[in-house]
């Protein structure tokens, strides 16, 4: 169970990575960090 726990973790950090830097590129630093933010109080 751990490792599949470890494994989902990594594939989530991977692609929010992934998802952030697309969009720092497209809408810019401050939006994304913005929205990121959102995100984080919602959840």
């Amino acid at each position: 169970m751990e490792i599949l726990t470890g494994l989902l973790c990594m594939f989530g950090w991977g692609a929010s990575d992934f998802f952030a830097a697309v969009s720092s590129r497209k809408i810019g630093n401050i939006l994304t960090l913005f929205g990121m933010e959102v995100v984080g109080l919602l959840v």
